[in-house]
């Protein structure tokens, strides 16, 4: 069993029944409930346990404080004929970001290419759940956002950006979709909060506490800020993804982002997505055969000391997910506390 897990393990539609339901007891209509249920469910699936059913609450309270919008009235306005805006109407960012994504799918099967920039959103989970819907469609699937001010820019002490993540899903053939899904911080802040919570020190070089020095005291790194990963790279990424998800959008950027935790304010968060699709270069059949071919030239290469295997981006996502489908989800002490509280009894020992 993976470190941080208890021995409390759920099969994964028990826990899409229960947060739904959860979901419409709060006020979000079925539609909404489904999607959101299943993208946290996917998040603990693929390993991904600071965005999976942990978050439960998060949605939960900020629907019932009308900060989400149960039934969201979305306005999606064409500008081109291979770009679109999408006005979320404060719906949750799940429900905004798959509307999305799936328009900016419907451009690229129109012209080749899709790209819907999506504001009046809120935090929506795994990018990767958007950049994946492309996939079943021959195409090559981005998303990317924006959150509140998490991320002190290289040089600076003080944070101003957020983890802004990001996800590119690419088809495959026989070999497993080369999912990345990365936030542009050393670590997520859920790690953070994840360490607090069990009264451990996070390792030197996540964050910086409120005068700027680096920390291992998850309470400083609270008030201080993230780093971005690879120093000046990783925080010309994350500006880079603030234009497209923030800008592009016309929603607040940088620190001018509410809060989500605080429950107060609606957050008009900002995404961006596209779809590319592959019959307007070559062949499917034929790029994935090529994809094929290049995961295993890359798999085969010699190994570095130390190293078992190579992998590709996201193949431990997608192992991971095969086995929880089969074996159930083992949740992590903080998700076990938060299934409680809303009454969850399910669940079994492992074995």
């Amino acid at each position: 069993m993976p470190e941080g897990e208890t021995a409390v393990v759920v099969q994964a539609e028990e826990l899409v029944t229960f947060c739904r339901e959860t979901l419409l007891r709060a006020g979000l209509d079925p539609p909404g409930a489904e999607i959101v249920a299943r993208s946290l469910v996917e998040a603990d699936l693929r390993g991904i346990f600071t965005h999976g059913v942990v978050r439960l609450w998060l949605y939960e309270r900020r629907t019932r404080a009308g900060l989400i919008q149960p039934s969201p009235a979305m306005r999606l306005t064409r500008t081109g004929p291979a770009t679109a805006i999408l006005h979320g109407g404060h719906g949750a960012g799940q429900v905004v970001g798959s509307r999305a994504m799936a328009e900016a799918i419907t451009l690229a099967r129109e012209t080749g290419v899709g790209c819907v920039a999506a504001t009046e959103s809120n935090h929506f989970g795994i990018a990767a759940y958007f950049s994946m819907q492309a996939l079943p469609h021959d195409m090559i699937g981005l998303a990317v956002s924006h959150s509140d001010s998490l991320m002190a820019p290289y040089a600076a002490a003080k944070a101003f950006l957020g983890s802004n993540p990001m996800s590119v899903a690419v088809p495959t053939g026989d070999e497993e979709p080369m999912v990345l899904d990365m936030a542009t911080t050393v670590a997520c802040m859920g790690k953070v909060m994840s360490a607090k919570a069990k009264g451990e020190p996070i390792p030197l070089g996540w964050a910086i506490d409120a005068a700027g020095k680096p920390t291992t005291d998850p309470e400083q790194a609270l008030e201080g800020a993230l780093l971005p990963i690879g120093t000046y790279k990783g925080y010309g990424l994350a500006l880079v993804i603030e234009v497209f998800s923030a800008l592009l959008a016309g929603s607040p950027f940088g620190p001018h982002v509410p809060i989500p935790f605080k429950i107060a304010e609606i957050q008009n968060l900002g995404h961006f997505f596209a779809a590319l699709d592959l019959r307007r270069f070559l062949d499917p059949a034929v790029f994935k055969a090529r994809m094929d071919q290049m995961i295993r030239e890359i798999k085969a290469l010699p190994r570095a000391p130390g190293f078992a295997e190579i992998l590709v981006a996201g193949e431990p996502e997608a192992r991971c997910r095969k086995a929880r489908l089969r074996d159930g989800i083992p949740l992590t002490p903080e998700a076990v506390h938060v299934l409680r509280d809303y009454g969850f009894t399910g669940g079994g020992a492992s074995c």
